[in-house]
């Protein structure tokens, strides 16, 4: 997935409204340099290819955030307007539907909306074009830069590096591996339609302690993948 500048922006400040790095819900107002930290994270997990999984553990983690599920949405969706015009094409829905449904993808973003006339071809089918305008420019915070985390299944401190297989039970806080396993970028689901065989980040070899810092992710068929964060790797043969 490829996110415009604007695009990027505009998540970093949606995810610093809402979690740390570690995808942890914020007790109080975001820290100073939160945002630009996740605007660092969001490019890095982009250009390693992984940003997909992070968008899907996040709506993994909070199933109820229908303006999280809805961002999500709306990035995955290709069609999507590089110059932040977004087309919604809605077939025999009503207008004040419609309305809503913008509303809620612009809100989730925080950003104002400007609303075009829509250009109704047939009383079935209902063209809405959302012109997204940036709310004001933003005061560029302190940087905050995340600590590298080195070693076989390297990255950022608090990223999730991939995904790997557990099976039919799920590990506890800690797991001892008895055979190798891969760590992949993504663990099968719907967005990526049930792909179990995604890019391979780095491999677990057996005899390696891990620790388990996330909630493993449970898929359809009673299968359990782990994710993997930078620094979980805790022994093992050429860590």
């Amino acid at each position: 997935m490829r996110l415009s500048d604007p695009e990027l922006h505009d998540l970093a400040a949606f995810f610093a409204r809402r979690f740390d790095l570690r995808l942890r819900t914020l007790e109080t107002s975001a820290p100073p340099g939160l945002e630009a930290a996740w605007q660092d994270q969001i490019r890095a997990r982009m250009e390693a290819g992984t940003l997909t999984a992070l968008l899907a553990q996040a709506r993994h983690r909070y199933p109820d955030d229908t303006n999280l599920r809805d961002v999500v949405e709306l990035l995955h969706e290709p069609d999507r307007s590089a110059n932040r015009v977004v087309a919604l094409l809605l077939g025999g829905v009503a207008t004040a539907a419609a309305l809503f449904v913008g509303t809620v993808l612009v809100g989730a973003l925080g950003v104002s909306l400007a609303l075009r006339a829509p250009a109704v071809e047939s009383p079935a089918h209902i063209a809405v074009a959302l012109a997204v305008v940036e709310t004001g420019a933003p005061v560029a915070p302190e940087r905050a830069v995340a600590r590298p985390v080195e070693g076989r299944c390297a990255g950022m401190a608090g990223e999730v590096v991939g995904y790997w297989y557990a099976g039919e039970q799920a590990p506890g806080a800690m797991a001892t591996l008895e055979r190798m396993v891969n760590v992949r970028a993504d663990y099968p689901s719907r967005d990526n339609g049930w792909d179990a065989r995604a890019h391979i980040r780095c491999v677990l070899h057996p005899g390696d302690r891990v620790r388990v810092s996330e909630a493993p992710v449970r898929v359809d068929g009673g299968r359990y993948w782990v994710p993997l964060v930078a620094g979980d790797l805790l022994a093992g043969d050429s860590v």
